[in-house]
């Protein structure tokens, strides 16, 4: 079946969350709502943008994003906010990583940063992303105040 990997529209964001929403950590607590308003706003302002890869007329797989400087140095980077696959569609995951990254250089940006959910495949992306020359920056820790 054709794959075809293109940027979405606004009127699609709530059904592309929603097919994110499979992704399973135990770190994540969705608000559908407003991440769905929220990415509605940030892809109107033009800070961030979300991929999808459709294979027929099913969503394959998708990879969001915002784009801004380096609060350090001021350098374009491009920041992945979520990145998922369909278990049913192997090989889309990897396809939608490659089109971030070949656009993300068409775009000019200096670097790419992904995001990493301590619990979920650490081998694997660790592998992927240092095969393709990513480096450990930073790990960092959250404590949930149950506010």
């Amino acid at each position: 079946m054709l794959s075809t990997i293109r940027k979405i529209r606004i009127e699609e964001v709530r059904k592309v969350i929603e097919f994110t929403m499979q992704f399973k950590s135990s770190f994540l607590d969705v608000d559908l709502d407003y991440c769905s308003s929220r990415y509605e706003k940030m892809i109107e302002s033009g800070i961030s943008e979300i991929f999808i890869n459709e294979i027929g007329s099913e969503i394959a797989a998708s990879l969001g994003f915002i784009k801004a400087p380096d609060i350090t140095n001021g350098r374009l980077t491009f920041i992945e906010t979520f990145w998922f696959a369909s278990e049913k569609f192997r090989g889309a995951g990897i396809r939608i990583f490659n089109k971030f990254e070949k656009y993300a250089a068409e775009c000019g940006a200096n670097q790419i940063a992904m995001i990493h959910l301590s619990d979920s495949y650490p081998d694997k992306l660790k592998n992927l992303y240092t095969k393709r020359g990513y480096k450990l920056v930073e790990n960092h820790y959250i404590k949930y105040l149950g506010v």
